[in-house]
């Protein structure tokens, strides 16, 4: 009855219900569903009739599509930057591995800098000025790039470790403390060894309480 329901509901974006939509027709009422069979009354086939019911579904999906558009475009903004221009970089926060890592991250600073704009490459990505040994592209998009505000700038030379992929590192760096705490599996108590992490990226007080079987087998390079 849910399935009935949903393929027999009116949907705004087709103009019609989902069976009408595969089939070519309304859908029958269920009062309807003992009657017998009728023979096809139109004047047009099924193929045809399949064939009218796509071409309505083309042009109702596109007024659908526009009307999206133009609900989006009212909170869209056109963002531009002249040559010289200090700018923030966004990137990306975290790839969070745990529920602690991500508890931290997501608070951490996603904006570094801000760095000069360069030159503008195409319509809507710039250069900046990166620090030396970045392993980052110095063109970025407009949209990870936010305008500094104000007569003053202290650029800021320092940005956050990253990978390969330019992603912003998420490692574990050392060990504060070691503790074993009891775990409870069924009737069973188990120890469990806990580190204290100090994470790469973070200050000393975002260290974290995290098991040492879940470190070793995340992180199988780290060596404590």
């Amino acid at each position: 009855m849910a399935e009935r329901w949903y393929n027999t509901s009116f949907h705004t974006s087709l103009q019609m219900t989902p069976f009408q939509a595969l089939y070519g027709r309304a859908p029958p009422l269920l009062a309807e569903m003992i009657l017998p069979a009728e023979t096809n009354t139109d004047n047009f086939s099924p193929d045809q009739q399949r064939s009218i019911i796509a071409e309505q579904i083309k042009q109702n999906l596109a007024k659908a599509q526009a009307r999206m558009k133009h609900f989006a475009d009212k909170s869209r903004v056109e963002r531009s930057f002249e040559v010289g221009d200090m700018v923030y970089l966004k990137l990306q926060p975290y790839r969070h591995t745990s529920l602690s890592i991500h508890r931290c991250l997501k608070l951490h600073s996603k904006y570094y800098g801000p760095f000069k704009v360069l030159a503008k490459v195409g319509n809507t990505s710039y250069q900046i000025l990166l620090p030396e040994g970045c392993k980052l592209h110095h063109t970025f998009h407009v949209s990870q790039l936010k305008k500094h505000i104000g007569p003053k700038a202290v650029p800021n030379p320092n940005l956050p470790l990253l990978d390969d992929e330019g992603n912003i590192l998420v490692a574990p760096e050392s060990i504060f403390e070691r503790k074993l705490v009891p775990r409870v599996q069924g009737d069973i108590s188990i120890p469990v060894v806990r580190w204290l992490i100090k994470w790469v990226n973070l200050p000393v007080e975002a260290a974290t309480w995290e098991d040492s079987s879940f470190i070793q087998k995340v992180f199988p390079h780290f060596t404590p």
